[in-house]
């Protein structure tokens, strides 16, 4: 006899986050039968330990708030899907002082700028419960000059950007 599962999404305290908790072992209501439950769409980001730290320290806690809006702008395609994406960021740099850098360090200036980037890996989740091959994805400005022009999270949102149509041509492909 199989089991049904139950599926539950909680927030998890993103923009557009969920975590997802599945239950398994929970009998059928319907005598028995087997009944088969589709997941809810859901976004959870989470953060390698070394770049939680240096968002405390350095970055500033609010600006994974901006990063978490973009990477949830960038996979929206696959949650209208149906899909589920568990992302990790593993490193970001900013191109330019952080509000947190400019309060610590009185003599930086936002006109400072500098080389960002982004890594990233994700598992992503079929409505129907399969797991996809996970999808790992790196990127950082190497040209000093095209980083003049960039905003404070410019190259990683390049970066995620990267990411996220990786991740849909992965998707498309299963």
């Amino acid at each position: 006899m199989m089991r049904a599962m139950i599926v539950t999404a909680a927030i998890a305290g993103c923009v557009g986050g969920a975590a997802l908790a599945v239950m398994p072992g929970a009998a059928s209501a319907q005598g028995g039968e087997a009944t088969t439950a589709q997941l809810a769409p859901a976004l959870s980001v989470t953060y390698s330990a070394d770049l939680l730290e240096r968002f405390e320290d350095t970055y500033g806690v609010r600006e994974k708030v901006t990063l978490e809006a973009e990477i949830s702008r960038r996979v929206g395609p696959l949650l209208a899907r149906g899909y589920q994406v568990d992302v990790e960021l593993l490193d970001v740099r900013p191109n330019r002082p952080t509000f947190k850098e400019l309060g610590d360090r009185p003599g930086l200036s936002f006109q400072s700028f500098g080389l960002g980037g982004a890594s990233l890996r994700a598992t992503v989740r079929s409505p129907d419960g399969r797991v996809a091959e996970p999808v790992s994805y790196s990127w950082y400005e190497h040209d000093i000059v095209q980083s003049a022009y960039q905003s404070t999270w410019g190259d990683a949102n390049t970066a995620i950007d990267r990411f996220a149509r990786q991740l849909m041509a992965s998707v498309s492909m299963n």
